[in-house]
């Protein structure tokens, strides 16, 4: 009898546990761009993390035929700065994104945004950011 006690308070434990890790977050894609030669896409999302964080406006650069995970983007991270930078309806700040050539991407940010994460380039891209 113990023992199926003890295996019960391990497995609401372990359920807790799980509930409170990768289930915390969601990404809702606002916009994807597919590059010209079709070989990559760029993805704008919101990804929210709960009550206790702002929203915050991400992209992540992918090959064509892959699926956005539930992780945070691989290339750029900002949110509002507690409502420094106006959200779009959306719910992103204002962001606008152009690929200039297969392998280059120009992305332009609301300057009032807290940014977390910028990379200049991932699998043989080069990516270029201005603030608006």
């Amino acid at each position: 009898m113990l023992m199926v006690f003890l295996i019960g308070i391990v497995l609401y434990f372990g359920m807790i546990a799980y509930t409170f890790s990768s289930g915390m977050c969601g990404n809702t894609i606002v916009e994807t761009k597919i590059s010209p030669n079709y070989s990559h896409k760029i993805i704008l999302f919101e990804r929210n993390c709960g009550t206790t964080t702002d929203f915050s406006t991400q992209i992540s650069i992918l090959k064509n035929e892959e699926d956005l995970e539930d992780e945070s983007g691989n290339i750029f991270s900002a949110d509002s700065d507690n409502g420094k930078a106006i959200l779009t309806k959306k719910g992103t700040i204002n962001i606008k994104i152009e690929w200039l050539s297969d392998k280059k991407i120009l992305i332009e940010y609301d300057k009032s945004a807290r940014v977390f994460e910028i990379e200049k380039s991932i699998d043989g891209i080069e990516i270029e950011y201005k603030k608006l």
